[in-house]
């Protein structure tokens, strides 16, 4: 069985490491990264969640882009890419396609291997989703599930240059100030979690653009379940924010949907998904 193998070990598909600066940079560095690894599978699925294992959510927002990028690739391979693919949930889902051919990546190591055991098809790279290894313009269409609270503008970026030109990305955000998810908060609060507002600010070009956001700090909760690890999350407030942030990093927004979807927390998550292409 095929392990999974890191940046400096990548395939011919992925054949070189990002060598390029990603447009956007944040200068709020505070955004710990996680360290997933050192949470079960287990003692995640049962604190937490994501709509990953939902099957309605793979119809409606994952399914019609590997359908048209496939349709569309007859006679070449198509590559899907899933960032922060965590333990690969979303591509149970796609089943076998000999025209596909799906790179997961994702930050922890000893999660992929969970994954490659499950998953043995699937080429799983351990890499920072901000700076993903991938050659320019060289994914046919990308995925990101509950991915990109953690340096939200250089993960978008990242997607962007990886991306083929009208390539097509499915990627989430829950927004803070919507009611539904109140309870998800008060949940992580619960755990010991602070959760505080603060800024991003984001350097685009010689503009310096701020949002205010809340992040969700777990590196001072008392570490039970190895909660920690977790590290602190970054949420926007608004629809306004993130549609604001996909336009700084290029993309256009094709098609804006909610997705509502239980979790130990919370029964009513809600979290917006965008449909987003590289011009």
């Amino acid at each position: 069985m095929a392990e999974p193998v890191d940046a400096h070990g990548l395939g011919p598909c992925t054949a070189r490491c990002a060598g390029s600066t990603p447009v956007l940079g944040t200068i709020m560095t505070n955004a710990a990264s996680p360290d997933y690894g050192k949470i079960t599978e287990e003692q995640y699925v049962s604190k937490f969640n994501s709509p990953s294992q939902s099957k309605e959510y793979f119809s409606r927002f994952h399914e019609p882009l590997i359908k048209e990028v496939d349709a569309k690739s007859s006679s070449t391979e198509i590559i899907l890419l899933d960032i922060g693919c965590g333990y690969g949930y979303e591509l149970d889902l796609i089943g076998d396609s000999t025209g596909i051919n799906i790179i997961g990546v994702d930050i922890s190591n000893e999660v992929l291997r969970s994954a490659q055991k499950r998953l043995p098809n699937v080429s799983f790279v351990t890499s920072d989703a901000e700076n993903l290894p991938m050659s320019d313009d060289s994914i046919d269409c990308a995925i990101a599930v509950n991915a990109v609270i953690y340096k939200p503008d250089k993960i978008l970026s990242s997607a962007f240059r990886v991306l083929k030109p009208h390539a097509k990305f499915a990627v989430n955000f829950r927004v803070f100030e919507k009611e539904t998810n109140r309870a998800f908060y008060d949940y992580c609060e619960k755990f010991g979690a602070l959760v505080a507002d603060s800024r991003l600010t984001i350097q685009n070009g010689n503009e310096k653009v701020d949002f205010d956001i809340k992040v969700v700090d777990y590196t001072q909760c008392p570490n039970e379940n190895n909660i920690r690890s977790l590290g602190r999350q970054i949420y926007f407030k608004t629809e306004q924010d993130v549609e604001k942030l996909i336009s700084l990093t290029g993309f256009r927004i094709l098609k804006h949907d909610t997705f509502q979807y239980a979790s130990p927390g919370n029964e009513r998550n809600e979290t917006d998904v965008y449909i987003l292409q590289k011009p």
